[in-house]
């Protein structure tokens, strides 16, 4: 009989982030670390839908040259955006 291990949100975090730069499939990581496959994809969804953007650095563009050029288009989510132009 199987003992059931019960992870933390942060465990499972941690495995997910451990499974991206595996270079495996999500298949082939869990059957490598014993994990249940659908249990790994609920807990990678979760992650994926709750992850935060990565910050974007937009303080080099102050006190670029009024001729600079530059469009920024940022997705909100829910068929949103948020659109920065110049030039």
């Amino acid at each position: 009989m199987s003992t059931k291990i019960r992870r933390t949100p942060q465990q499972w975090q941690n495995l997910v982030d451990d499974q991206a730069t595996s270079n495996l499939s999500a298949r082939q990581y869990c059957d490598q670390h014993q994990l249940n496959y659908q249990l790994f994809c609920k807990w990678r969804k979760q992650s994926s839908e709750r992850a935060p953007a990565p910050l974007i650095d937009l303080s080099s563009l102050v006190g670029e040259p009024a001729n600079q050029i530059w469009d920024i288009e940022l997705e909100l989510g829910g068929g949103m955006a948020l659109r920065l132009k110049r030039g």
